[in-house]
């Protein structure tokens, strides 16, 4: 429904309200006056023909009496009256032609003079008078509710256009704006609300077109910078891919130096162990030469002898002996180089092949020493092994040995570096499932500031005087990787360094180790 009709509406119905309660409330006042001064005129009529027909009446003067009723018969409200002497002699009825008896109040009253009864009156009033009138009053009231309603409708279209037709045009103008239509205008020229709105709507408007076009600008401009940006964004991009690529070569070049430095590493840790087995292998092959070459000669003298047929009992009984003892000597060292060779085999294939095995550890860790001992034979350091007999694991001896052995070294050449007494001890003891390495040395330890980054690939104290950096990296990598473990190093300066070392009795089977 349209504001202007709702407006008229409400004030219509308002007034119709309101006005029909006012007319109500009227009416029946108006209805209760006109009953109480019926009422009263019915008293005082009463009261009247008391005093008025008593004389005639008690003188039997008909004539006086019939001119006094037809007095009061002139009222207009009374529509008969009954006169009956009270001896049954004179009786008086005047009545007026009326067709019906509604709205009719009767009243008796009784004649009396000085105390004597003389008769009784009965007189009919009618209603219909008052009827009429409020009739009357209902019509015109209908009359001026009508008129009223048709001034104020009136007067409400007229009002009612001159407020709508502004606010008409301000909701033209608000579709237009929301249309996008920012030229559209309005005049509006009142000092009232409306047009204070209507000036509002123009600066509102006003303001949404400088900001529309501000941001209109803005798009333009950050287009123009989004283009720009997506130009340098390619040509990022492509020196992004550059670098990208340049650094995947540089981390694959890297990747494989690394590689052949570990490889390099673990062929140098190989190529001591066979110095230090050659080493140890050619005291026991030199003492068996010697004694080949002494049997040699025993040999030569017994044949020159035999062949000029001087053996004697007894020297042929010193010959016999001193073949026992050489073949003793030459079985001893020869046996002696056999176990060298042996465990050189064995620490040499595990650091090969990288297989997965049982093995005892004490009887491990004592080849892992004897492949060592030439390295510390000519110092003042003592290597103890602390560990029970019979602790097997399923795991890497290749990678336990190369661990030992980098400590080991790494001990020689850096903890008892200037240092010519010492002890290195591996202590091993077992926890549940795991088996934890003790070792330790009483070198001159690490310095605080070093302690964290001991295991870090190319660390060394020893930059450009032979060191890789790369001993504890493959130490560590090789106990957490392939031994399944961990390691962890202290170390106070100038009273030694500990690792810890704890592996799992029985290592996971991995693919590349």
């Amino acid at each position: 429904m349209r504001l202007q009709k709702k407006i008229l509406y409400t004030v219509l119905i308002s007034t119709i309200f309101f006005t029909f309660i006012r007319e109500i409330v009227s009416f029946f006042d108006a209805k209760n006056i006109a009953e109480r001064g019926l009422e009263q005129k019915i008293v005082v009529t009463g009261k009247l023909m008391q005093g008025v027909l008593a004389n005639p009446l008690y003188n039997l003067n008909y004539n006086l009496l019939e001119e006094s009723l037809l007095h009061f018969y002139e009222d207009p409200d009374i529509i008969s009256i009954k006169l009956v002497e009270s001896g049954g002699i004179l009786e008086i009825n005047k009545q007026k032609d009326t067709s019906t008896n509604q709205y009719t109040i009767k009243q008796h009253i009784k004649i009396v003079y000085r105390e004597v009864y003389l008769g009784d009156v009965e007189v009919v009033y009618s209603e219909i008078n008052i009827i009429e009138k409020l009739r009357d009053k209902v019509f015109k009231s209908i009359l001026s509710i009508s008129l009223l309603i048709g001034i104020i409708t009136l007067f409400l279209l007229f009002s009612i256009q001159k407020i709508i037709k502004p606010v008409k045009e301000l909701t033209d103008l608000s579709v237009e704006i929301s249309n996008g239509n920012l030229e559209k205008s309005i005049d509006i020229y009142s000092s009232d609300e409306i047009g204070i709105l209507a000036k509002s709507f123009i600066v509102m408007k006003d303001s949404i077109k400088s900001q529309l076009e501000q941001i209109q600008n803005e798009v333009a401009q950050k287009d123009i910078a989004e283009k720009t940006l997506q130009e340098l964004n390619n040509n990022l991009e492509e020196k992004v891919n550059e670098r990208t690529r340049e650094l995947e070569e540089a981390l694959e070049n890297i990747k494989n130096t690394q590689k052949k430095l570990i490889e390099s590493e673990k062929m140098a840790s190989l190529g001591i162990l066979v110095a230090g087995v050659a080493h140890e292998i050619n005291t026991p092959i030199g003492i068996a030469v010697t004694a080949a070459s002494h049997l040699q000669d025993e040999v030569k003298v017994f044949s020159s002898k035999y062949m000029d047929n001087q053996i004697t009992r007894s020297g042929m009984e010193g010959f016999l002996k001193v073949c026992d003892e050489i073949t003793e000597i030459i079985l001893s060292n020869m046996y002696k180089g056999r176990t060298l060779v042996r465990s050189f085999k064995n620490i040499a294939v595990d650091q090969t092949s990288e297989q997965m095995r049982e093995f005892e550890l004490k009887s491990y860790l004592e080849e892992i020493l004897l492949s060592t001992h030439s390295k510390f034979k000519r110092t003042g350091i003592k290597i103890n092994v602390i560990c029970d007999e019979g602790i097997k694991l399923h795991s890497y001896p290749g990678a336990l040995s190369q661990v030992i052995t980098n400590l080991l070294l790494n001990s020689l050449y850096h903890g008892f570096e200037n240092i010519s007494q010492g002890e290195i001890i591996i202590l091993v003891s077992e926890n549940d499932q795991n088996i934890i390495i003790n070792y330790s040395d009483t070198g001159s330890g690490i310095p605080k500031e070093f302690v964290s980054k001991v295991f870090n690939p190319f660390f060394t104290t020893k930059r450009g005087k032979g060191g890789s950096g790369l001993g504890l990296s493959i130490v560590y990598n090789l106990v957490t990787s392939v031994l399944n473990g961990d390691i962890e190093c202290s170390s106070i300066e100038g009273s030694g360094v500990t690792f810890i070392i704890t592996i799992p009795t029985v290592a996971k089977k991995i693919e590349d180790s």
